[in-house]
C-alpha cells in the first residue's frame, strides 16, 4: 500500500507545484509526527429529520464524473493553501476508486461535493484505509469529505445536500449513517447534531514517518 494512498493519481511535482514551499513544508510537519482526535457519529436514518434549502442559489445535484474531477485540476491553483490541499486529497480519494461522489453545480461550475460510501466498497477501504475507517455493515453507509468552494459558502449547501446523501440511502434501505469528524471542529459537529447524529466513539489519529493509523479500537 502506497505511504500516500491515490498518490500515483496526481503526479508527485504537479501536487508540489500546487501547494508550494510553504503547503509542503506544512505538510511534511504535519505527517512527521502529529495527534489528532476524531469523532464517530452515526445516525439512525429512520429519525433523519426533514430539511428544507431555502437558500435561492440555482443549480444541479448530480453524480460527479471523471471529466468534472479532471476539471477541479484547472482551479486548484486560485484557492487558499488550506482549500489547496483539501480538493488535492479529495482528488486523490476519487482516484482511490470512490467514485460515487455527489456535487452541486450552478452555471455547470462544481459549487460543492460530497461522498456516500456503500457497504459494497468496503474492498477500498480495506485496500487504502483500513485505518481510518471501519468497515462497513450491511445496513450501514458513510458520508465523508464534504467540500464547499469558498464562493458559495454560505448558502447552507453542507446540511441540506448531507441530508439529500442521507435521505437517497434510507430510501435504498440502509438504517444508519456514519461519519468521521476532527472533534474541534464545532460547525460540522453541530450541523450532524442538527442530522440527527450522535458521538458513539472518541478516536485517536496518530501520523508519524508519512503513516496515519487511527486506534479504531479505542472509546
Amino acid at each position: 500500500m502506497s505511504l500516500y494512498p491515490g498518490i500515483h493519481t496526481l503526479p508527485k511535482a504537479y501536487i508540489a507545484g500546487q501547494l508550494g514551499v510553504r503547503g509542503m513544508a506544512a505538510m511534511f510537519k504535519e505527517y512527521i509526527f502529529s495527534v489528532n482526535y476524531y469523532y464517530m457519529m452515526k445516525a439512525n436514518l429512520k429519525f433523519l429529520p426533514d430539511i428544507k434549502y431555502h437558500n435561492h442559489l440555482n443549480g444541479e445535484f448530480r453524480r460527479v464524473k471523471g471529466e468534472d474531477i479532471d476539471s477541479l485540476k484547472q482551479r486548484v491553483s486560485a484557492l487558499p493553501l488550506r482549500d489547496r490541499r483539501d480538493i488535492l486529497s479529495r482528488i486523490l480519494f476519487y482516484g482511490n476508486g470512490f467514485t460515487n461522489c455527489h456535487g452541486f453545480f450552478v452555471e455547470n461550475k462544481l459549487a460543492y461535493m460530497q461522498w456516500l460510501i456503500y457497504p459494497s466498497e468496503n474492498h477500498l477501504i480495506e485496500s487504502h484505509y483500513p485505518t481510518r475507517f471501519y468497515p462497513l455493515s450491511p445496513h450501514q453507509v458513510m458520508i465523508e469529505n464534504a467540500f464547499t468552494f469558498p464562493e458559495y459558502r454560505g448558502y447552507g449547501l453542507y446540511r441540506y445536500f448531507t441530508w439529500h446523501l442521507l435521505k437517497k440511502a434510507r430510501n435504498e434501505g440502509y438504517r444508519c449513517g456514519i461519519c468521521y469528524t476532527k472533534t474541534e471542529r464545532i460547525i460540522p459537529i453541530n450541523e450532524f447534531y442538527m442530522l440527527g447524529f450522535k458521538i458513539d466513539k472518541i478516536l485517536s489519529e496518530y501520523r508519524v514517518l508519512f503513516r496515519t493509523n487511527r486506534n479504531l479500537k479505542e472509546r
